[in-house]
């Protein structure tokens, strides 16, 4: 076939494989046929289809080499093996990255000393088609030295004296000095046989240059015949032991390879505390963990879960500080409870000093460190054990059976972080306070220029030998908190627009403010509501802008608060069912009462001024000048005649009792800027409680943290839940 068309890969088959060599005898050469058939298959070549230009030049090359084999004549005696005073059979194993081979020689020393050494057989194969490193390709060549090894003694009356295995691969001597259990199952399971069939001692390591099994991993050789070394074996067999090749460097300190299999001890096989919030399923799951590693050793249980954990605990504090059995000697100098114990496990155990000599579950608890996840896992069952009880409680139980360092801080943290108790203990968030509107802050306006108008009521008045029922109109200026009552007839819109009409004689308002009448109750809801209506319509005709609030918004409050003062000003001389005019006075003494409450702080240092009213907006000073000048009159003794009281009339100074006094009023206003409008920055919950900054800022400790549900009832009786 040299020199004619070019074969298919059919035809290459058949022609490597009319080659007849079962002990491959000639392997350099053969071993190469087959890489070019393993070559037509990686390229895809079909059975029928020639193969392209670079097998087809290998296909040539080896048909050339072939021809040698015509002239090749190998002796098949082995010279003086049956009168050898020693007989030695030495296997070579290579590899590369496209072949591995095996060869067996034997090696007789006969009486006067001379040495035979004599080809038995050999083995190559090509690589596999999955990419395979070099060591291993290397341990496939040692198992299959083996198996040739005990062919050879099988199949041969004569046995070998001694069996030697050379091999260029330090990677191979290591697994093998090692041994299987090292490693991964690749590697493990051909070193268990290689263990099984040879001892460790009669593997020995060979340059590449003297491993004669590295002929049949190259190319083939250009002169291959029957003086080649293939067939007379390496030269240093010729000579004594003591001039064989030897490893000069440890072995065992060849780099990884990554077929090492990670040792795991039974301790780092348990599972990961930081992992678990149950103190009960880690000590289940470790229990766990050892019946499936020691599943055929009795007495492993829960008892041994926990056994197992505070071995490692120890193991864990030893890693973190190398020296805690130094700083452990200085912890003992200054607590003289603590003592060292050693059991039968062989870990180091810190247990509290005990009197008590009997052997009681209360003697020497061990030591803990309180920081330990291992140790608030514990704290926490006991806690949810006591039915969530407090410090004290849990304290008691825990020192029963261990003796944590900073015991209480301890469980004082781990009691606050319990999700259950934080949510038992949570109160429901209170929304914060609304914006003031611009009605609140317009200053130097006229009073009663923003007015927020509610009713309140009724009250039963004499009017003749009738009974009748009144209501009053609270008018409020949003600016300066000074009130104006008025007294409406009935709900009716005749009566609404009656008070809204006397109270414009006072003041010209430009808006007016009310609630949508929620505030009176189910009978007076359509009568209110017409009221409103025709209030309204009013208003509109006299150019004020109506406007109506939210229901029940905090920022709204004070109007229900100066509703209450009125009343409670009213219930010290309203004892009695009054008469309409008494109604009408007492009403009025009521407002002015409310008028002179203060705004700011009240001094009582004769060097500040006096507190700021809502008298001062609307009179320029705090009270009215004609009841200072009254306050100095004294009462007559008999009741004075009608000329009398005109004269004590006239006798008063009106010329400082104006309608409003523009100088006292600036000043007010000028006070009410700097005094009274900044206390109103900070925002109060619905109870009543100032808070500078509403949100608060949330510590360390609170980020992160799982907002805490409450379940409570709002104002209409409805359930509702808020967020922590």
């Amino acid at each position: 076939m040299l020199g004619q068309k070019r074969p298919t890969k059919r035809e290459i088959l058949r022609t490597a494989m009319s080659v007849f060599d079962p002990l491959d005898l000639a392997a350099p050469l053969t071993i190469a046929a087959k890489r070019i058939l393993q070559a037509t298959w990686k390229l895809g070549t079909d059975w029928d289809e020639e193969v392209p230009d670079d097998v087809y030049k290998d296909w040539n090359t080896w048909l050339e080499h072939l021809q040698a084999l015509k002239k090749l004549d190998i002796p098949r005696c082995y010279p003086g093996c049956t009168h050898a005073v020693k007989r030695e059979l030495h296997t070579f194993v290579d590899a590369s990255e496209h072949t591995y081979a095996a060869s067996t020689y034997w090696r007789t020393t006969a009486a006067d000393g001379s040495i035979n050494v004599s080809l038995v057989m050999a083995k190559a194969r090509v690589a596999p088609l999955k990419i395979t490193s070099v060591p291993r390709l290397e341990l496939q060549a040692a198992v299959m030295g083996v198996r040739l090894a005990r062919c050879t003694e099988e199949d041969h009356d004569v046995k070998p004296d001694q069996r030697v295995f050379w091999t260029d691969s330090r990677t191979v001597l290591t697994w093998i000095k090692t041994g299987a259990r090292a490693y991964k199952p690749f590697v493990a399971h051909r070193l268990a046989e290689i263990e099984e069939e040879t001892k460790t001692t009669e593997w020995r390591w060979v340059p590449t240059a003297h491993n004669v099994a590295d002929d049949a991993t190259r190319e083939p050789p250009a002169y291959f015949d029957q003086a080649h070394r293939w067939f007379r074996g390496p030269e240093f067999l010729r000579h004594p032991k003591e001039e064989w090749p030897s490893e000069t460097r440890a072995i065992a300190r060849s780099p990884p390879t990554g077929e090492e299999r990670t040792r795991t001890d039974i301790i780092q096989a348990l599972p990961d505390i930081t992992r678990f919030s149950s103190w009960q399923r880690l000590r289940r799951a470790t229990a766990r963990a050892l019946q499936f590693i020691d599943r055929c050793k009795a007495g492993r249980g829960l008892r041994e879960g926990t056994h197992a954990i505070s071995h490692r605990r120890t193991q864990k504090t030893e890693q973190n500080d190398p020296n805690w059995r130094q700083t452990l000697k200085k912890v003992k100098k200054i607590d003289k409870t603590i003592h060292t114990s050693a059991n039968k496990r062989k870990f180091v155990l810190l247990e509290a000093s005990s009197r008590i000599g009997c052997n009681h579950r209360n003697k020497g608890p061990p030591v803990v460190d309180g920081h330990h996840p291992y140790v608030r896992l514990y704290v926490q069952a006991v806690h949810e054990q006591l039915h969530h009880a407090g410090v004290e409680a849990t304290t008691n139980e825990v020192r029963q059976r261990l003796w944590v360092l900073r015991m209480r801080p301890t469980i004082r943290t781990v009691i606050k972080n319990c999700l259950r108790c934080r949510i038992r203990r949570a109160t429901p968030g209170e929304p914060p306070t609304g914006n003031l509107p611009a009605a609140r802050l317009a200053h130097h306006q006229r009073p009663f220029s923003y007015v927020g108008l509610d009713y309140y009521g009724p009250y039963n008045v004499a009017i003749g030998r009738q009974h009748q029922k009144r209501y009053v109109a609270l008018f409020t200026c949003l600016t300066t908190r000074a009130v104006h009552l008025e007294v409406a007839g009935g709900l009716s819109a005749d009566s609404a627009i009656l008070a809204i009409r006397r109270m414009m004689a006072r003041s010209a308002p430009v808006e007016i403010w009310s609630d949508n009448g929620t505030n009176f109750h189910g009978a007076d809801a359509e009568l209110q509501k017409t009221a409103r209506e025709a209030a309204a319509q009013e208003a509109s005709a006299r150019a004020i802008d109506w406007r109506y609030i939210p229901p029940a918004p905090l920022s709204w409050v004070e109007l229900g608060r100066l509703v209450q003062s009125i009343k409670r000003a009213l219930a010290v001389t309203l004892r009695e069912m009054p008469e309409g005019r008494v109604f009408t006075t007492l009403l009025l003494e009521a407002e002015y009462t409310v008028n002179s409450r203060p705004l700011t702080h009240v001094s009582v240092s004769a060097d500040d001024p006096e507190a700021l009213t809502p008298n001062h907006f609307y009179w320029g000073s705090g009270c009215l000048p004609v009841v200072q000048q009254l306050r100095h009159l004294r009462p007559p003794a008999v009741a004075p005649r009608p000329e009398t009281r005109r004269h004590v009339l006239d006798s008063l100074d009106t010329s400082t009792y104006p309608r409003c006094n523009t100088g006292g009023s600036r000043n007010a206003w000028m006070r009410g800027r700097d005094s009274h409008i900044p206390r109103q920055r900070r925002r109060s919950s619905s109870s009543g409680h100032h808070n500078e900054y509403w949100y608060p800022t949330m510590s360390d400790e609170e980020v992160g943290r799982a907002p805490e549900i409450k379940d409570c009832e709002n104002r209409n009786g409805g359930r509702m839940c808020t967020t922590e």
